[in-house]
């Protein structure tokens, strides 16, 4: 399997799985909520964002396992900076707009495996990329969730609907994994290369 298609599916599996136990473990006990959660929703949700990040994490690491070393301190600190971005994004004290707790949030998972590892020199348009690809996926995972909800003639409630809050996130993970997984890899591909010859060229010398 070449690099692009491993990075591509492994986002998708990975985020599907990890959506899969996001909504039983956020809202299973301590229910629906609106914009404000209570102390214990606060909580379920945090724990829930960590199981997400983790299993998506470890993931990329057996993915670039052939490129780059992925620590486990690495890993343990993405988990904490995507429960950080996700709760400002949620708390951003502006109006209605973007989703910025899911924008701020896949720009730590998409990119936080390799970042300050595969470099961007010499290729600092697909870096940057590579680093956004999965906000802008996530868009197209929203934009799919709610066009087919109302093609279904059901009014978008995801925050108080369990399936609906379900079927939003096993949609915008593995399209975000899927598109945002296969965009970043065309670009991280080029990065890659670059690395893979500079490891060969020591090794040679």
């Amino acid at each position: 399997m070449s690099f692009v298609s491993r990075w591509t599916w492994t986002n998708t599996i990975a985020l599907f799985i990890a959506y899969l136990l996001y909504t039983p473990i956020a809202h299973g006990i301590t229910g629906s909520h609106l914009r404000d959660l209570n102390p214990a929703q606060l909580v379920a949700h945090t724990i829930a964002l960590g199981v997400v990040a983790t299993i998506v994490l470890l993931a990329q690491r057996r993915a670039l396992r052939e490129t780059i070393e992925v620590t486990t301190g690495r890993i343990a600190t993405g988990v904490v900076a995507f429960i950080a971005m996700f709760w400002i994004g949620y708390y951003l004290p502006v109006g209605d707009g973007p989703d910025w707790d899911i924008l701020f949030a896949y720009l730590i998972l998409g990119c936080w495996s390799w970042l300050g590892t595969l470099q961007g020199n010499g290729h600092r348009v697909r870096w940057m990329i590579a680093i956004l690809a999965f906000p802008i996926a996530s868009i197209v995972g929203e934009i799919a969730f709610f066009l087919s909800i109302i093609a279904l003639g059901i009014e978008p409630n995801p925050h108080e609907s369990f399936l609906q809050h379900h079927m939003f996130w096993l949609t915008v993970g593995p399209i975000s994994g899927l598109v945002g997984g296969w965009i970043g890899g065309l670009c991280l591909r080029a990065l890659r290369t670059k690395v893979v010859a500079n490891v060969h060229q020591r090794e040679a010398e």
